[in-house]
């Protein structure tokens, strides 16, 4: 495939991009990636109220119960590597 760039001046540009984005990384690493939310709540303040984590954890709750009562369908449901080897229904699941 013939290219514009020379693929030796390509690997210039590429160097010297390297090192202005490891500079920059130097210089601001942001977060640490550690502790990280789960999840974002978008709403104005005037939403926000003292029971708004409480009342967002009933509906987790709820729609877990609804839609993955069990281990065996929420691992299939998001697809966990060896899901296909659980009991496909929760009567065939060991108690």
């Amino acid at each position: 495939m013939k290219i514009s760039v020379p693929e030796d001046s390509i690997r210039k540009l590429t160097s010297r991009l390297q090192q202005a984005n490891n500079a920059f990384a130097a210089k601001y690493p942001g977060e640490s990636g550690r502790r990280q939310p789960v999840h974002t709540v978008y709403g104005g303040a005037h939403l926000f109220k003292s029971d708004s984590a409480e009342r967002l954890g009933t509906v987790a709750l709820r729609t877990l119960m609804e839609y993955a009562p069990d281990f065996t369908t929420l691992a299939q449901a998001i697809g966990l590597p060896g899901a296909a080897e659980l009991p496909r229904s929760a009567d065939q699941i060991p108690r």
